[in-house]
């Protein structure tokens, strides 16, 4: 049947493939309107192309069309054509997953579209477990700041139309999980906390099909993990036990894995205390030991260790910049084995190389350039994980203009630095951008005392600069600072080229061809370029 023939498209789940069933069934119906055929298309002919469209990953326009259209043929007076609870909720469905903006607002649309349909006596609209739990995750994907008192209220709505006999709607762990959700990525400043006040119901809920499992538990952790709040570790291990204990105690639907012990490290790294590198690592063999034992989904991957490395470049530790690079050559030493399979990845690389320009340890930009030259050997002995951006060069410049030391100190830290921006220029890596130029301007203000050299370097990089078209309104501010006067500032510009003019020199008075490769984006990561020369 043509039904079939639709499905076969849909089990596709391509664009191509659900545009082909679309076709299909609009030449059908044209065919049958002509009296050409036969065959007769009805609502689950529909349905399936609105589930082929939903499960394409194509533009929420798509199902929207098919759907309207089904709605005018059926008020035109098509009587195999109707739409059903399976026609709503798919819509539903689909607006959850396009995140567009208003998707949530008109998803709930159509879910009190359906629930009047449903007080007149349309028993074939009748929303389910499904169609409330799609609308409830379409507004925790939302981003709106009250999402997740949204999310809950339709759970309220769920547990009230059941109990009063109007609709047999009843939440199940997923409904849970998926508010439990919308209070972890809300704002809300208990965001965490109502997050878990979520986990509590279902953990005191004597409904069999209402029972807290690992995601319920992982997200509440990564609620705490996020959260931002002094007390996010404590609160998040104190999770952690409990899926522990409960596991322990039979629960098997509650069993720890390592994304629950990663959130966990995550969440230390938060505290930034002196004491959190041992913390983590006290966690990381709790998980370790795990493994051993047999559990394969507690096996530490590259995602751990570097939870561990964001902890050490953190941690108020004395030694933790040294125990990030014993880590670092731990994984390196590991990779080599096949122990784990824990490639270093970019991460890895730029955690370890931040921890030294963050720290106040003598020698730290030789070190940040160490882990760099690290980085371009692991990804050129085949690691393609760790292939070396912008932001690992940005990392080894900030060692180098927060050196403090001696004189001898400080002159070795310039040449590290410019021969740090030698390397960037000659690789196929990344390129500089205007933050990398910033930090430069700044670093040369740092290392080299007023004079000629510090104004040949100063006009010799803004001059590449200016050139590469990253002339942006923070390097000028740093520019500005540097050469100490405006008359300084502004023989600077006039001598590359720009016209002299009266007053303060702005961004705005900057040629375009200077400032055209801007990114202003916060993690700028180098691409496409317009050089001009």
């Amino acid at each position: 049947s043509i039904n079939l023939v639709l499905q076969g498209y849909a089990y596709i789940g391509s664009f191509a493939a659900s545009n082909r069933a679309e076709k299909l069934l609009r030449r059908v119906f044209k065919l049958g309107r002509e009296g050409k055929t036969d065959i007769k298309l009805n609502t689950a002919s529909f349905n399936i192309v609105l589930n082929s469209w939903c499960n394409s990953g194509a533009p929420i326009e798509n199902v929207n069309r098919v759907f309207d259209w089904m709605v005018r043929l059926h008020e035109s007076g098509g009587a195999d054509v109707m739409p059903d609870h399976i026609s709503f909720t798919t819509l539903i469905g689909a607006l959850s997953k396009s995140r567009n903006q208003g998707a949530a607002w008109k998803a709930d649309k159509v879910l009190r579209q359906m629930i009047d349909l449903c007080r007149k006596g349309e028993s074939n609209v009748i929303p389910d477990t499904i169609t409330f739990t799609s609308v409830i995750d379409a507004w925790s994907k939302s981003g709106k700041k009250d999402a997740a008192q949204k999310a809950e209220l339709i759970l309220k709505e769920m547990e009230d139309l059941s109990k009063d006999g109007v609709i047999a709607v009843n939440p199940n762990t997923i409904t849970y999980n998926t508010v439990i959700n919308a209070w972890a990525n809300s704002n809300h400043i208990k965001s965490a906390e109502n997050a878990e006040r979520i986990l509590t119901d279902m953990e005191s809920s004597k409904l069999g099909h209402v029972q807290p499992n690992t995601r319920s538990y992982n997200t509440v952790i990564k609620a705490f993990a996020i959260s931002g709040k002094h007390n996010a570790f404590q609160k998040a291990e104190g999770v952690l036990k409990r899926m522990e204990s409960m596991h322990r105690m039979g629960n098997m639907d509650v069993k720890p894995d390592s994304i629950s012990y990663n959130t966990v490290i995550h969440a230390l790294a938060q505290c930034r205390e002196s004491s959190s590198v041992q913390k983590a690592e006290a966690i990381f063999k709790r998980m370790e030991q795990r493994y051993q034992e047999g559990e394969a989904d507690m096996k530490p991957t590259v995602v751990t260790f570097n939870a561990i490395l964001n902890v050490c470049s953190k941690s108020r530790d004395s030694l933790a910049t040294e125990r990030a690079d014993a880590i670092l050559e731990h994984m390196l030493q590991l990779h080599a084995t096949g122990v784990y399979d824990v490639k270093p990845d970019t991460k890895t690389f730029s955690i370890v190389a931040n921890g030294w320009a963050k720290s106040n340890k003598p020698r730290k930009a030789q070190k940040a350039k160490d882990i760099l030259c690290q980085m371009i050997n692991s990804f050129e002995g085949g690691n393609e994980d760790a292939k070396p951006n912008i932001a690992i060069y940005k990392a080894v410049l900030n060692a180098c203009a927060y050196t403090f030391g001696c004189k001898e100190e400080k002159r070795e830290a310039l040449d590290i630095a410019n021969c740090t921006m030698q390397d960037l220029r000659n690789s196929n890596f990344a390129f500089a951008d205007h933050n990398t130029y910033e930090i430069l301007l700044k670093l040369y203000g740092r290392l080299i005392p007023v004079g000629s050299e510090r104004t040949k370097a100063v006009t010799s990089e803004f001059n590449r600069c200016r050139k590469d078209g990253q002339v942006s309104d923070s390097v000028l501010s740093s520019l500005r600072k540097i050469v100490g006067s405006e008359s300084a500032f502004n023989a600077i510009l006039f001598c590359q080229g720009l016209k002299k003019k009266s007053g303060r020199i702005t961004i705005d008075a900057i040629p375009s061809e200077w400032k055209c490769n801007v990114n202003y984006s916060r993690h700028s990561r180098g691409g496409n370029r317009i050089i001009t020369r």
